[in-house]
């Protein structure tokens, strides 16, 4: 069963303008590794992204977080926390890390499903979900009746 990861929500700060996620393969094995930015502030996912990160290798993910007024949160499903490392960090304008945002491996906590139905950001204009996400439950069972 995978392992879901979460930062919980960081307050984003003024100098803050992308999440930077590190995902090291210790491995020998590939690992097939899911990335998601949450922006907590319109209930969008700023980033769903699935990866495979191959055998003694370090895979990189960047996505902006300009959009976000106070609050996003970075999710991670990975199959096994052996031997695969994953530290997240907030970068600003000149890819520095900003400071007291980092979140590393030993700090995420584990999340257990089922979890709130985001829908994706557009790029020109936000989605907003109402103010109670549906579970996945009940997302299939309205996806059923129609």
């Amino acid at each position: 069963m995978a392992i879901v990861l979460s930062t919980g929500t960081i307050n984003k700060t003024r100098s803050t303008v992308n999440a930077h996620i590190e995902l090291l393969n210790l491995s020998n094995f590939f690992r097939r590794v899911r990335v998601q930015v949450i922006n907590w502030d319109s209930r969008t996912s700023l980033l769903d992204q699935t990866v495979n990160v191959s055998p003694n290798t370090n895979f990189a993910i960047t996505t902006s977080v300009r959009d976000v007024s106070f609050h996003y949160e970075i999710r991670v499903t990975v199959p096994t926390t052996r031997n695969l490392i994953v530290n997240t960090f907030a970068v600003d304008s000149g890819t520095f890390t900003v400071e007291n945002n980092t979140v590393l491996q030993h700090q995420l906590v584990r999340i257990f499903p089922p979890f709130a139905i985001f829908k994706k950001a557009q790029t020109k204009s936000r989605v907003k979900v109402s103010k109670k996400p549906l579970t996945t439950k009940a997302l299939i069972r309205k996806s059923v009746k129609k």
